[in-house]
């Protein structure tokens, strides 16, 4: 099925220098959020007509002294904003107009897990869905993580599922981004990022419900080891985004992937960079 282009969004940065952005995501319909590439602040725009709303770092809030870096992830929820510090561990409570209402400490697993920027931080109903990762060596991380762990509106621990995929820890590996999740109803997707992608399902009890092999066109599934040096890795074709509309009642999903014509680290292998997505039907299994 042929899926076309429906808009795009240039927002008002003129005052402002990003060297790039993470966790995007449209909140009310009207709210885009994300964080900026310092890590020291969380920003607001129109989701329709791109106009600076506000933003939330140390100096521009009166109501509470913020940590000035590692100001992670968002959500948003009716007239709360909770921001997500992923180096104290912490979250934090705002109204939408800076008015601080309260702050939660994360009581992780074990002394390894952190909460990490790249993946989920959401809220559904009284619990928080988190990304987090075991923090050590990266293939300490690969083998002992948990991609997601689950809180209490007070920061208590529930319980944690997901993990990578067993070939990560083959080799030395660094990829460009975390693994993909996204919430449908009461059920979690996960997408790995290398190797053959793989489209998890999960109940929000952290049971795995399906599993969902992947065939994208031009998406090679063999992943880069490297020897010593990670900037002389052999390309590897990368998952490097998954989404889904929140008003779509239909099982579909998208992703998107970059891939190459080789995997020679080279002026030509890089040349040859594309970046494609995917629509992805669950009911017609189809792509």
């Amino acid at each position: 099925m042929l899926s076309f282009f429906r808009d795009s969004l240039a927002i008002d940065d003129s005052k402002f220098s990003f060297s790039w952005i993470f966790s995007p995501e449209i909140f009310q319909d009207t709210l885009l959020g994300f964080g900026d590439g310092t890590f020291r602040s969380i920003n607001l725009f129109h989701a329709r007509t791109g106009a600076f709303l506000t933003n939330y770092e140390r100096d521009s809030i009166d109501s509470y002294i913020i940590p000035v870096k590692d100001m992670g992830c968002l959500h948003i929820q009716d007239d709360e904003i909770y921001i997500l510090n992923t180096l104290v561990r912490k979250i934090f409570v705002f109204t939408l107009d800076k008015q601080f209402k309260r702050k939660i400490d994360l009581v992780m697993p074990d002394a390894h897990t952190k909460p990490t920027y790249e993946g989920i931080f959401t809220r559904v109903g009284d619990t928080f869905y988190i990304s987090t990762v075991h923090d050590g060596p990266l293939a300490e991380r690969f083998k002992n993580s948990k991609l997601v762990s689950v809180f209490d509106l007070e920061g208590n621990f529930s319980h944690s599922f997901g993990s990578y995929p067993e070939n990560y820890t083959q080799g030395n590996l660094v990829l460009s981004t975390n693994e993909h999740k996204v919430i449908k109803g009461d059920r979690m997707f996960i997408l790995n990022v290398a190797g053959l992608p793989v489209l998890k399902e999960y109940s929000l009890a952290g049971e795995l419900q399906a599993i969902y092999p992947l065939s994208p066109p031009s998406f090679d599934t063999e992943i880069g080891f490297y020897q010593s040096d990670p900037f002389a890795s052999p390309l590897t074709d990368q998952m490097n985004g998954l989404a889904l509309d929140p008003a779509d009642p239909r099982d579909i999903l998208y992703a998107s992937f970059s891939s190459f014509d080789t995997r020679e680290r080279s002026s030509y292998g890089l040349s040859t960079y594309r970046w494609i997505i995917l629509r992805i039907d669950l009911d017609a299994k189809t792509i």
